[in-house]
């Protein structure tokens, strides 16, 4: 079999993610993205290693290396905790959705996700789209 007709073969899966979902899971992104950004900045200049955050907070090795690779959902007093212990402040910014001419806000309409297997890396293809809403207008 070629890989153009096993690619053809292969099942593909869609599924939508309601708009509260789609909120957290971007949210978690941000902070996990800001949070790897700033330890690994702290860790070159400071000399860091997970291990000495580890010792720092009290808490095995495992535990930083989870929440660093987006592994754990921390709350937000461990988040504290880590920025106190790699010498780092947060800052917080939060920002409302633009309305659409509809009245809703702009991502009001479901995203959803495409999983293909990929055969040449043996992993899944992971794809968001979020399809056009649908505006009625009169006239």
């Amino acid at each position: 079999m070629t890989y153009s007709e096993h690619q053809d073969a292969v099942e593909e899966f869609n599924f939508e993610i309601d708009h509260k979902d789609t909120g957290s899971s971007e949210y978690m992104w941000h902070l996990h993205t800001a949070l790897a950004k700033v330890a690994l900045e702290a860790m070159r200049r400071d000399g860091l290693t997970r291990k000495k955050i580890a010792d720092k907070l009290g808490v095995d090795k495992a535990v930083v290396t989870r929440i660093l690779n987006g592994g754990a959902n921390p709350t937000a007093r461990t988040v504290g905790e880590l920025l106190w212990a790699i010498g780092a402040k947060p800052a917080v910014d939060f920002t409302l959705i633009p309305k659409s001419s509809n009245g809703y806000a702009t991502t009001d309409r479901p995203n959803v996700i495409r999983i293909s297997p990929d055969i040449t890396t043996g992993t899944s293809v992971r794809s968001n789209f979020a399809p056009k809403p649908v505006v009625a207008t009169t006239g």
